[in-house]
């Protein structure tokens, strides 16, 4: 055992120990060094303020540390909420577009079906809701006549020449057969180049309704009782004196209506009204049925205060 151990059955303590002893005391409790036989107390002294002096410095040191580590994590948490606020913004930026994106989809998956479209019937021209009649052979043959006279687009020319349908009629017609009909002008007379060929398919087109002058008499006739009697005091309705009497050729006078003429239409316009106009034409005299047709259309209230006034006067005379 060495001396500074245990000696005579107690413990002994080095001047080296105490020295540490005073220095760890020093350092922590901040006790002044040296005594029970401390030899050397004022060294021990000015250890004890150097240490001091040099734990504060540290301790200085380690507090700006601290601090500037406290700011720096400050900062940082400040840019990461900007940076979280700014990526929440954009999040419900592309939230509310993709929103905006689904709603028309939405609209268009649970929008009512369609219906399916009707098929198109076999006959092309059916028979409207009114009974209207379905378009024969021969009024084809007259609208492919007129147009090939008179040019595409001519409805209103072309319905001036068809003795049953309107204006409305012929172009819903033409517009339904549009391609067939370029097709069957070109196949037979083409279209007219001259006033020559021009006049010589009106003049067939006159004859055909020549032709079907019996016909459409029948068609016009509505069973009225005194249109029945009107035509047996014309004439129209004896079936003898029409076959009597030789046909009428298909065109004659033209040009400008004399005024004879004009009288003559306003009162075929009175006693049969325009259903009959060939029982018109053959009062008129000089014309036929087509060019008197077409003239009733183009000067009908004027014709009919014509006859109006002819057949208020005669009876004032009598």
């Amino acid at each position: 055992m060495s001396s500074s151990e245990k000696a005579d059955g107690g413990w002994s303590i080095s001047a080296t120990g105490k020295r540490a002893a005073s220095f760890i005391s020093g350092l922590f409790f901040g006790a002044p060094g040296g005594k029970d036989g401390d030899e050397n107390p004022q060294p021990s002294n000015k250890r004890r303020k150097t240490t001091t002096t040099t734990s504060s410095a540290e301790m200085d040191l380690v507090l700006e540390t601290v601090r500037e580590h406290t700011a720096r994590a400050e900062a940082r948490e400040k840019a990461a909420a900007a940076r979280a606020e700014t990526i929440e913004a954009l999040l419900e930026a592309v939230l509310e577009r993709l929103e905006q994106r689904k709603r028309p989809a939405a609209r268009e998956t649970f929008s009512t079906p369609r219906k399916p479209a009707r098929p198109l019937p076999l006959n092309p021209n059916p028979p409207s809701a009114s009974g209207q009649k379905l378009w024969t052979q021969q009024e084809r043959s007259i609208v492919v006549k007129g147009l090939a006279a008179y040019g595409m687009g001519s409805a209103k020319r072309v319905a001036e020449l068809l003795k049953h349908r309107n204006y409305s009629q012929t172009r819903g017609f033409m517009r339904r057969n549009a391609d067939s009909i370029r097709r069957e002008i070109e196949a037979t007379t083409g279209y007219a180049t001259t006033e020559a060929e021009k006049q010589e398919i009106l003049d067939s087109i006159a004859a055909e309704n020549e032709e079907d002058g019996e016909d459409d008499n029948s068609n016009d006739d509505d069973d009225d009782d005194d249109d029945d009697s009107n035509e047996e005091a014309s004439g129209g309705g004896d079936d003898e004196s029409e076959s009597a009497k030789p046909a009428m050729p298909p065109k004659r006078n033209t040009g400008s209506w004399s005024v004879e003429e004009q009288e003559a239409a306003a009162r075929g316009l009175v006693i049969h009204g325009t259903t009959n106009t060939k029982a018109i034409a053959q009062m008129v005299g000089t014309r036929n049925t087509d060019q008197v047709r077409r003239y009733i259309g183009r000067h009908y209230h004027k014709l009919l205060a014509m006859g109006t006034n002819s057949e208020e006067s005669s009876s004032d005379s009598s």
